[in-house]
């Protein structure tokens, strides 16, 4: 049986990146009856945040499965579509992370981890945190939901990698809001902050990010990650040294679009702790979205036939409908006949005469498809008269074969005189 993966054609960059081979889907398609293959080109599209997907053939231009939501998660498993003598199989991941990454200078031997996830940041019936439930997205952590209620966008996910250093002299800045994300300190001014979170979907250029931080009290007060915890939020907006919020987190329409990845995270008792930089590297997985894109061919996917079965095909060849009378099911208006010829080899040359012996219409063939249609009309392209026919085929390196069918043309029609 023969198989292949579809190419991804959507804008995402993560899909051809090695760093997330085992962090995405993808589309693969099995052939499960080679007599029904069309060798058309194909592509799998989605819809509704990536719940629903669609086969499209392009070739034809036209949907041939529509709104399955049904995507597992291995190509392995059984219970996928099949169409056009194809199984196609949509795999996906979960709404989750896959790892996050606490990194410190090996070569550092005082260096050590000194953060770690204060368990609260998960939702239950939603995927839970990762980093020890101490690192969630905005709209699946139990307390920061209050601000984003909104589905995950899909699309929009992207890596992260948050650096903790509390010894550079040039700290970046972060906005400081009461505890419980309520009304922000000091709206126009933002305080230091060791924190500094990048956008890492390119890692040669990284996007520096917004952050924004939980204090007690009301006057300014420094991310300095006590025992107890501190929360924080990474937003998908660049790094500004200004205030971008000004209303409770709740209320402000911006914050809740851009809130992003939710921190809960608490310093280890550890004597070194706040000693050395440290990183935190965040890769999620990338589910399917309505962004992504697989296109696929199928004139590869033919069989290699042995010289055997070629002749058996060739035995099995026919003519439908026989007698063709006046319409078929494979035509989709009134002004176009169709008649098939099936079962047939790759390269094959029919000769269609009339019962005088004139030579009607030739038609060669020289492609993958098991099938030849024919509109019913001779070389000058004039409709044929209704009466029997015999077509006398001819394979190359296989054999010949006769046939004979009948054509009765349908009743012309004049729609305008």
């Amino acid at each position: 049986m023969r198989s292949t993966q579809a190419e991804y054609t959507g804008t995402r960059p993560f899909f051809s990146d090695e760093r997330f081979a085992d962090a995405v889907g993808g589309v693969f398609v099995d052939v499960a009856n080679p007599e029904e293959l069309t060798g058309d080109d194909y592509e799998v599209q989605f819809s509704g945040n990536g719940e629903y997907w669609q086969l499209q053939n392009t070739s034809a231009g036209e949907t041939v499965i529509d709104s399955v939501t049904y995507q597992g998660s291995s190509r392995d498993e059984w219970n996928f579509p099949i169409v056009d003598g194809l199984s196609v199989k949509v795999v996906n991941v979960p709404d989750s992370f896959k790892v996050a990454e606490a990194m410190i200078d090996e070569s550092d031997t005082n260096a050590v981890v000194w953060l770690e996830g204060n368990g609260t940041q998960s939702l239950e019936g939603n995927p839970g945190g990762v980093y020890d439930a101490g690192i969630n997205y905005v709209q699946y952590s139990t307390e920061a939901r209050q601000f984003n209620p909104f589905p995950l966008d899909k699309a929009n996910i992207f890596p992260v990698k948050v650096v903790f250093d509390t010894s550079a002299s040039d700290q970046s800045l972060g906005q400081q809001f009461l505890s419980s994300w309520r009304k922000p300190v000091f709206v126009d001014e933002l305080q230091p902050t060791p924190v500094t979170a990048y956008d890492m979907t390119d890692p040669d250029n990284p996007r520096q990010l917004y952050i924004a931080y939980t204090a007690a009290g009301v006057q300014p007060a420094p991310l300095n990650f006590p025992l107890s915890g501190q929360k924080f939020v990474v937003f998908d907006a660049p790094y500004q040294n200004t205030a971008r919020y000004g209303e409770v987190a709740s209320q402000d329409s911006l914050f809740r679009k851009e809130a992003y990845l939710v921190f809960d995270l608490a310093r280890t008792a550890d004597t070194l702790a706040l000693a050395n930089r440290m990183e935190i590297e965040i890769t999620p997985h990338f589910p399917n979205s309505d962004v992504d894109t697989y296109a696929f061919q199928t004139q590869n996917l033919f069989p290699d036939l042995s010289q055997q079965e070629k002749e058996s095909l060739l035995d099995k060849m026919k003519v439908v409908p026989n007698p063709y009378f006046a319409f078929s099911k494979y035509e989709t208006s009134f002004d176009t006949p169709v008649l098939k010829f099936t079962h047939m080899n790759e390269e094959a040359t029919i000769r269609i005469f009339n019962l005088a012996g004139q030579l009607v219409k030739t038609i060669r063939k020289n492609n993958n498809l098991n099938e030849v249609t024919w509109d019913l009309r001779n070389e000058a392209g004039l409709k044929v008269a209704s009466g029997m026919y015999i077509a006398h085929v001819e394979v190359p390196g296989v054999g010949e074969k006769i046939l004979k069918f009948a054509v009765v043309q349908r009743e012309e029609r004049i729609d305008q005189f």
